[in-house]
């Protein structure tokens, strides 16, 4: 029987099991019988055994239970290197993805965070997010233009723009969001809505038609992805519908930061209200006036050039020699522009009489030729040294000098024409203004731009008594048989107490008491 429960093939408690069994046996009872001695002998080894075998026993179950917690331990952290490694590999295989569109579109700055929201936008669903405020008081265009102004160039601590992506467009790049600074204009992101709604004023019975059919319009291309709509009311009330697109809620931009929440103290001179209903009717001009800014900024320089060469009031180093005669008459044209310029600042302090303007205006040409030292005697000085034999061999060898270098400024005027054309090729952007292909790249596409818009307002102006007698007398009555399906549409309620909607919580129990909005 010991060597059964010594056997090393039996777990504990079968090794107990039949440690109990032993025990169990029926043997004679004597007190000094040498069997009772024996059995006395083997019952204690055998309750020394079963001890022993027990404490075995809760030894192996404790190995086991721990043997469990470290195969599950085991388990869940297999289960996390997996996980790591799928996360390890889709952010490099994210970074490796935007490192390569960067490359291939280095003038934006794409979106690194994806959300749900942006994975399901689509063309025809942008995710723009429409507040309407309705504000007590005459619209005034100018307070809520002053209010957009102070976000726009809003600084942080550091000094930098607290929303600099409220100056950027929104474009798509090989399926992802992305950021494009282009030249940013205020104006086009405000817009002052008609006074008037299909031949009525705008009031609380048909606001709700007004906003659904500006709701259902895109953000125009080419701005950033938000705009602010001013709609007058009446005298005493208006709109401001505020749309934006998702993602500029992710850029540390709240909706509260757009909205002019705070009225002015007072009312400004400037504010108007629209009362025409051709109000924002045709598109502002871009190229008109952008290339008005660049023409008028090339002619200021080049002025300013050529007052710093030849106006003696400037360059002291004329009224020091003679001048000559071609150089005379750039020193007249300088007199003569200073003198327009001089007679219009003193217009508004003499009489609007011909004569007494006649009279300033040659007081003022006189005064101005007596600063720079133009006389006849001057003339006459400047036409002797002109012809003076030392100046015309002079002039002579400058010119012989200029014809034989140039070969050499043929190559690195060259030079500089290749390395305008790299720059506008690589960098899009000349840095070489003075050239060919600088004029040809900074104007050319701008006088294209122009002519378009030109050609857009006379079609306009030569077409427009044709369409209003075509919409006015000539058109035709039809039913609408487009489907709405796809379009935006914007409705509301009086408000409603919770009363009213248990009975549709008892007989729809999966729908909630509360409205979604």
């Amino acid at each position: 029987m010991s060597a059964v429960i010594s056997s090393t093939h039996l777990c504990p408690s079968q090794k107990i099991r039949y440690a109990l069994m032993g025990l169990g046996r029926k043997v004679p009872f004597s007190r000094n019988s040498e069997k009772c001695l024996q059995l006395r002998n083997t019952t204690r080894r055998k309750l020394f055994a079963i001890k022993s075998l027990c404490q075995d026993h809760l030894h192996f179950r404790n190995k086991l239970n721990i043997y469990d917690l470290k195969n599950c331990l085991r388990l869940q952290l297999t289960h996390f290197k997996n996980a790591f490694n799928d996360l390890l590999v889709l952010s490099i295989g994210h970074k490796l993805w935007f490192f390569c569109i960067s490359i291939l579109h280095p003038d934006v700055e794409f979106l690194t965070t994806t959300s749900i929201r942006t994975l399901i936008d689509t063309h025809r669903n942008q995710g723009i997010i429409s507040v309407l405020l309705s504000v007590k008081g005459q619209a005034q265009p100018e307070a809520v233009r002053r209010h957009l102004q102070e976000v726009v160039r809003r600084r942080d601590k550091s000094g930098n723009l607290a929303f600099p992506r409220l100056r950027h467009c929104l474009v798509t790049r090989c399926g992802t969001y992305a950021w494009q600074r282009s030249k940013f204009d205020l104006d086009q992101n405000i817009t002052v809505a008609p006074l008037s709604y299909k031949g009525r004023s705008v009031t609380e019975y048909n606001i709700q038609d007004y906003v659904c059919e500006i709701v259902s319009k895109y953000i125009p291309q080419g701005i950033p992805p938000w705009q602010i709509i001013i709609i007058p009311s009446s005298e005493d009330h208006h709109y401001i519908l505020l749309k934006l697109h998702h993602v500029l809620l992710g850029e540390n931009l709240n909706i509260g930061d757009l909205l002019p929440l705070i009225p002015p103290t007072r009312q400004l001179p400037g504010s108007f209200v629209s009362k025409s209903p051709l109000v924002e009717v045709l598109p502002k001009p871009v190229a008109i006036p952008e290339l008005k800014q660049r023409l008028g900024e090339e002619i200021s320089n080049f002025w300013n050039e050529f007052v710093s060469n030849y106006d003696p009031l400037e360059c002291t180093e004329l009224l020091k020699n003679t001048p000559g005669f071609f150089q005379l008459q750039a020193i007249v044209v300088v007199a003569l522009i200073s003198t327009i310029k001089e007679s219009r600042k003193g217009f508004s302090m003499i009489k609007s009489d011909i004569f007494s303007r006649t009279r300033f205006v040659i007081l003022t040409l006189k005064r101005e030729c007596k600063k720079r030292r133009v006389t006849f005697k001057t003339l006459s000085k400047s036409v002797l040294v002109t012809l003076d034999p030392r100046n015309i061999v002079k002039l002579w060898f400058r010119n012989l000098t200029s014809v034989a270098t140039w070969p050499l400024r043929l190559q690195i005027r060259l030079y500089r024409e290749a390395s305008a054309l790299y720059s506008c090729l690589i960098n899009s952007y000349c840095q070489y203004n003075n050239t060919v292909v600088g004029v040809v790249y900074n104007y050319v596409p701008l006088i294209y731009a122009c002519a378009k818009e030109i050609f857009f307002y006379v079609g306009i102006v030569v077409k427009a008594p044709r369409t209003i007698i075509e919409d006015i007398l000539l058109q035709k009555e039809s039913f609408q048989t487009i489907t709405l399906c796809g379009r935006k549409s914007v409705a509301w309620s009086d408000p409603k107490s919770k009363s009213c909607w248990q009975p549709f919580r008892l007989a729809f129990p999966n729908i909630s008491s509360t409205p979604n909005t």
